[in-house]
């Protein structure tokens, strides 16, 4: 596999697996509305080929105000994401 850095990003030059493509439209949406986040642990090496037991995603984003996390919950929830937890961004909280 090959990948080149552009900036603060690294560029990959391989298929997109179904958890690649996960990872751009829900990490796509933090992007759009200007939220900063890491990707960090289980989905790193795999990203670099590297197999696991697990396919997970962890990231640690900026602490949101109530009013950002709710714009963030409508594009997510608009995107099709669900969060298993709660029913809405006020029970979220």
């Amino acid at each position: 596999m090959e990948f080149s850095f552009k900036g603060k990003n690294i560029v990959f030059n391989k298929p997109l697996t179904n958890l690649d493509k996960f990872v751009l439209k829900f990490t796509s949406i933090l992007e759009r509305l200007g939220i900063r986040y890491v990707i960090i642990s289980g989905y790193v090496p795999i990203l670099f080929g590297r197999s696991r037991d697990t396919e997970d995603v962890d990231l640690f984003i900026e602490q949101l105000s109530a009013q950002k996390f709710s714009g963030f919950w409508e594009a997510a929830k608009n995107e099709d994401f669900r969060c298993i937890n709660a029913y809405s961004a006020k029970q979220a909280k």
